[in-house]
């Protein structure tokens, strides 16, 4: 590779590098968490690390207080938790 094509490389490397280091969270992420709630219309209150969130239920079961559940947190926005299951023990 010629030199300008390495300075290139290394400038997107670079770039991509601090883009990684500023964004809060670039994928989503599961987490476990108790149904503290029932909000209504397929909403509950849940907690997580002992913070009281609101989720949706994206597959219409319904939960009961106390029940632990998988939600996802997509891209990291803790604003639009859903959740996607029930644990089974």
């Amino acid at each position: 590779m010629n030199v300008n094509g390495t300075a290139v490389d290394a400038l997107v490397d670079s770039i991509m590098s601090a883009i990684e280091r500023h964004m809060k969270d670039p994928s989503d992420r599961t987490r476990r968490m108790k149904v503290v709630s029932t909000v209504g219309d397929g909403r509950y209150n849940v907690e997580v690390d002992g913070h009281s969130r609101r989720a949706s239920a994206i597959d219409g079961r319904t939960y009961a207080s106390g029940d632990v559940v998988w939600v996802k947190i997509p891209c990291g926005d803790w604003s639009s938790l859903l959740i996607i299951g029930k644990e089974v023990v």
